[in-house]
C-alpha cells in the first residue's frame, strides 16, 4: 500500500499540470495578443506624436515676394486597448513668434482603422525681414477620446526653423542730377547710395564702361571718390564723382547736353552667385555758351565791342523812332 504522503504529492502535481493545460487553452481562444512596449502604453491612454517632415526651411522676404514657407508633418496615434473607446479626436495648434500661420487640417480623427494622418503648417513672414533674424515653428496641440469630454495636450511639440533668404537692392540720388556749365568747366556730383537690401551689402558704383570709354575719347575727365563699399542694410554712404569738360574752342555759341551713366551692383551678390540686376543712374550736364582756351580775355573785350555796338544801333534808332 501506497504511502499517503507520495499518493498526496503526485496528486498536486498532476492537478498543477492540468491547471497549466487548461491556461494554455484559455489563452489561445480568449484571443488575448501579446502587446509590443509602444502598444502597452496605450492600454489606459492613446499614445498621440506629432512630427514635421523638413527641420528647416527659408522665407524669400523682397519686395513682391509672398515670404510664405509650408512645412508638413504626421499626426501618429495608437489607439488604447480599451474598447469603449471609439474615436480619437486631435486639434493640432502652432506658434510662429508673432508671424501668422495656418495649420491644415487643424482637427484629425482616428479611429482603429487609422494610425497616422498627414497636415501642412505654412507660415507667412512680413515682406523686408532682416535676414539676421530667426524665426521658430512649433506644432503641439491636443486630444480627447471619444466618447470623452476631458482633454489631453499632446507630448513633446514638433519644431523646426525658419531662416530669411538674403536679397540685395540699393538706391542712388542725386540732388542735381542735372547741371549747367560753360564748357571747360568743372563740376562736382554728390549722390547718396542707400542699402535699401536686407542685410549687409558690398556695393561698387562705377561709370558705364562704353559711355566712359566714349567721353574719355572726347576728353572728358572722370573721378570717383570711391568704388567700394561696404553699408549696413538701411544705411547710407555718400559718393562725389568730379567732372571736368573738354577744354575745346568754341567761338560760336555752344549748347550740348551729355549724359554720364554711373553704374551700382553688388559685388558681393556676384561673389555668391547670386542673380541681381545691375542699376543704372543717369546724371546730365548742359554745356552752354564760348569758349576759347587761353584767350578767355579776347573773348570778353569781344563781347563788350558786340554790347556797344549793339547798343549804337538800337539806341539810334529809337531816337529817331521818337523824333518822328
Amino acid at each position: 500500500m501506497a504511502h499517503p504522503e507520495v499518493v498526496n504529492t503526485s496528486l498536486t502535481k498532476r492537478v498543477f499540470k492540468v491547471g497549466m493545460v487548461l491556461m494554455a487553452i484559455t489563452l489561445v481562444f480568449s484571443g488575448i495578443v501579446v502587446l509590443l512596449p509602444e502598444e502597452a502604453e496605450a492600454i489606459g491612454n492613446p499614445r498621440v506624436t506629432v512630427s514635421l517632415d523638413q527641420s528647416e526651411q527659408s522665407a524669400q522676404v523682397a519686395p513682391g515676394q509672398d515670404g510664405i514657407v509650408t512645412f508638413t508633418g504626421l499626426v501618429r496615434c495608437t489607439m488604447p486597448v480599451d474598447t469603449n473607446i471609439q474615436q480619437v479626436l486631435v486639434s493640432l495648434t502652432g506658434d510662429a513668434g508673432g508671424w501668422a500661420w495656418s495649420i491644415t487640417p487643424s482637427s484629425l480623427s482616428f479611429d482603429r482603422s487609422t494610425s497616422e494622418l498627414a497636415f501642412s503648417c505654412t507660415v507667412r513672414v512680413p515682406p523686408r525681414t532682416s535676414h539676421t533674424h530667426t524665426g521658430q515653428l512649433t506644432v503641439g496641440g491636443t486630444y480627447r477620446v471619444n466618447p470623452g469630454i476631458y482633454g489631453t495636450s499632446i507630448p513633446g511639440p514638433a519644431t523646426a526653423m525658419i531662416t530669411i533668404e538674403q536679397y540685395y537692392k540699393f538706391a542712388l540720388e542725386c540732388a542735381k542730377p542735372f547741371v549747367e556749365v560753360v564748357p571747360g568747366d568743372q563740376m562736382v556730383f554728390t549722390l547718396k547710395l542707400r542699402n535699401e537690401g536686407n542685410d549687409q551689402d558690398t556695393m561698387k558704383v562705377d561709370i558705364e564702361a562704353d559711355n566712359f570709354k566714349s567721353l574719355v575719347d572726347k576728353g572728358w575727365a572722370i573721378q570717383l571718390s570711391a568704388n567700394n563699399f561696404i553699408i549696413n542694410e538701411g544705411e547710407e554712404a555718400i559718393v562725389k564723382i568730379t567732372v571736368n569738360t573738354p577744354v575745346e574752342w568754341h567761338i560760336l555759341w555752344y549748347n550740348h547736353v551729355t549724359t554720364i551713366r554711373v553704374k551700382i551692383f553688388s559685388e558681393q551678390a556676384a561673389l555668391l552667385g547670386e542673380m541681381v540686376m545691375d542699376t543704372i543712374y543717369p546724371l546730365y550736364i548742359r554745356e552752354r555758351g564760348v569758349s576759347a582756351p587761353g584767350f578767355e580775355p579776347l573773348i570778353l573785350i569781344f563781347a563788350v565791342i558786340f554790347i556797344v555796338m549793339a547798343l549804337s544801333i538800337f539806341i539810334p534808332v529809337n531816337r529817331l523812332r521818337k523824333r518822328y
